[in-house]
């Protein structure tokens, strides 16, 4: 061998037993950065990478796994600066590079760079299945983002610090008065569900649900527990509670569903949802329609579009729930689709996925049934949306505010906020009013537990069926506007109520109040059968009179040797000869439904009043349709 060979050769040795002891020394680096990040000292790790880059420049990982850190941390623009370095030493050190800074490009609004790189990294041979389609959502997402509108800002108001605090708060939801709000907080890795209440526009300090209270033997009393109580759904009355909690004993999975409903003030103990509501696979982020006759949830289990879908059950006047139906393909994606919110109108639906084209991360959706068919979902944009994660939107009943999660606007922190702002019109849903009320013993004042039935009085389809609470009287129930409603409220021992409505929006979008005041059954006690019906100058009995006649059937069978009279009465138009005839064939009608549904003849008389006994003047339309009546008295 030449002598000019040799120190070639012995250079070449020389250099690559260099290269070997550097890139020990690096991967030794490397090392300590990783046993900080397992210490969670995130300022240790990015010391280490960056003394590793300072000192072997040319060591790509330690670039590698910075710029993968600090995009994980939302620092986008240092993440890549340091990707363009590794991208000026090595274009092809690891193909997950030119993922990351398209990811990267995209999150800072990018676009053309983001697509540039997406397309060089599709075009490497043998990817994976799953970065082949998160690369294909990144493009989608970037032709959407193209799209997309810079539109005014929206002004969000941090719910403050009553509610918020320095940990994650989030998943909010209200009374549909907005009296009460309910929400997730993450204390230390434990979720738990907290509630605040609105004093005069001012939300009080917030506070656990209720106190934890566990058996000996494991039992869970409470809906906050040791485990993670979180994704809830309040009923718009704030009477019942659905909720998620993990790993409590006896679970079916690792989180399954929870109902506890509320009496007065106090909370009642926590029931698990039966199978198939829940399941062995996950469920969670519960929603109840307002009329409490769907069921809203997330779910994981085998047979859906893939990731979390949404399923719905039907649940039956008795309480019981139908079989899991998943919402549908136009809905759910191969990914995630997470926290449904189906507004009170019952045909608008907001959740977050990350499997339609976004903005990045999850974003807010709005879906409308119409004809029974959900819609396309619609992004709800950049004005809500951002490059991060939006996972739940709240929205009150009135359709004018919206309650959402975003981080924090406190220098130095990064944990989730609860925050209010004004819906934008094009995101509203159908215009719905609430009802407040309470039903009273007419005698004593003091509140009742009555049934409270709601249906359409044009077409009699039942529309909501609640009960006023045991302890105050009190009810709350939501209704779409424009729409006639029959009104009836029953309790045992006490006289029927039952009127018409039809609600309109109030300038002030105040609620409706209602105070229903029930006589005992006893002699002498009269009432108006509001939704009996017949047609003009007619004496036959319309079919939607039907589901007020069964109470009176009822209160006569509860009340065996009760006798009634049924009494008619109309307004003063036309002959009185004809009116006094009109209404006695009108009560001898009812007498005679009665008779047909087994009430013995022998309990009931009629007589008809023509116009002689007014309630109101007869000088005004509304005058004349409250004379127009059909009454019981007890004899």
């Amino acid at each position: 061998m030449s002598l000019k060979k040799y120190f070639l050769c012995l250079a070449w040795i020389i250099s690559f037993s260099l290269l070997a002891q550097n890139n020990e020394k690096a991967e030794s680096l490397i090392a300590e950065a990783n046993n900080q990040l397992v210490m969670r000292n995130s300022k240790g790790y990015i010391d280490k990478l960056d003394e590793c880059i300072t000192n072997y420049p040319n060591f790509e990982t330690a670039y590698f796994l910075k710029a993968q850190f600090l995009n994980g941390r939302r620092d986008y623009l240092n993440a890549l600066s340091t990707l363009e370095n590794l991208y000026n030493i090595n274009p092809s050190h690891n193909p997950l590079q030119l993922k990351l800074m398209a990811d990267c490009y995209f999150q800072t609004s990018d676009y053309d760079n983001a697509e540039k790189y997406a397309n060089q990294f599709l075009e490497i041979p043998n990817l994976s299945q799953a970065n082949y389609n998160a690369c294909n959502r990144l493009i989608k997402n970037i032709a959407f983002a193209k799209t997309q509108p810079d539109l005014a800002p929206l002004a969000f108001k941090n719910l403050g610090n009553g509610i918020n605090s320095t940990f994650d708060d989030y998943f909010p939801s209200t009374t549909a008065d907005e009296k009460y709000l309910y929400f997730t907080r993450n204390t230390n890795g434990n979720e738990d569900i907290w509630v605040s209440v609105n004093n005069n526009g001012t939300w009080s300090p917030a506070r656990p649900i209720d106190e934890m209270e566990i058996l000996d033997d494991g039992t869970v009393l409470s809906i906050n527990s040791f485990a993670n109580d979180g994704a809830h759904t309040i009923s718009s009355n704030g009477k019942f509670l659905f909720f998620t909690s993990c790993e409590r004993p006896k679970s079916f999975g690792s989180c399954d569903l929870y109902f506890a409903s509320k009496t007065g003030n106090v909370w009642g103990k926590p029931r698990a949802m039966k199978m198939p509501i829940n399941s062995r696979s996950w469920e969670s982020q519960p929603c109840v329609s307002s009329d409490g006759k769907t069921l809203f949830f997330v779910s994981k289990r085998e047979g859906g579009f893939g990731g979390s879908d949404i399923y719905y059950s039907k649940i039956s006047e008795k309480g019981d729930f139908s079989d899991p139906i998943n919402i549908g393909g136009e809905i759910n994606t191969a990914n995630d689709e997470d926290k449904p919110f189906i507004h009170p109108d019952g045909k608008t639906l907001y959740f977050s996925s990350d499997g339609h084209p976004g903005l990045g991360g999850k974003d807010i959706f709005m879906s409308k049934m119409i004809d029974g068919v959900w819609q396309k979902p619609v992004n709800l944009g950049k004005a809500i949306n951002t490059t991060g994660n939006e996972v739940s939107l709240f929205v009150n009943a009135l359709g004018t505010t919206a309650y959402l999660a975003k981080q924090a606007e406190i220098e130095d922190r990064k944990d989730y906020d609860l925050f209010s702002f004004s819906l934008p019109k094009e995101f509203k849903p159908e215009n719905v009013t609430y009802i407040k009320g309470v039903v009273l013993n007419k005698k004593t004042n003091a509140p009742l537990k009555a049934s409270i039935k709601i249906f359409n009085a044009k077409t009699s389809e039942s529309v909501v069926s609640v009960s006023s609470d045991e302890k105050n009287g009190e009810f709350l129930i939501t209704l779409p506007l424009g729409v006639p409603y029959g009104f009836m409220v029953n309790k045992e021992s006490f006289s029927i109520f039952s009127e018409n409505y039809t609600f309109d929006q109030k300038k002030d979008n105040s609620p409706n109040v209602l105070t229903i005041a029930l006589n005992p059954l006893e002699a002498g006690t009269k009432f108006e059968l509001r939704n009996v019906f017949f047609e003009t100058g007619k004496f036959e009995l319309k079919p939607e009179s039907k589901t007020e006649l069964e109470l009176v059937v009822a209160m006569l069978n509860q009340n065996p040797s009760m006798r009634i009279q049924v009494s008619g009465h109309t307004d003063n138009v036309g002959a009185e000869a004809n009116n006094k005839l009109l209404s006695e064939n009108r009560a001898k009608s009812v007498v005679e439904y009665l008779v047909k549904s087994g009430i013995d003849a022998t309990r009931l008389t009629s007589k008809g009043f023509g116009s002689s006994q007014p309630i109101m003047s007869n000088d005004t339309p509304e005058g004349k349709a409250k004379n127009r009546r059909t009454e019981i008295e007890i004899l």
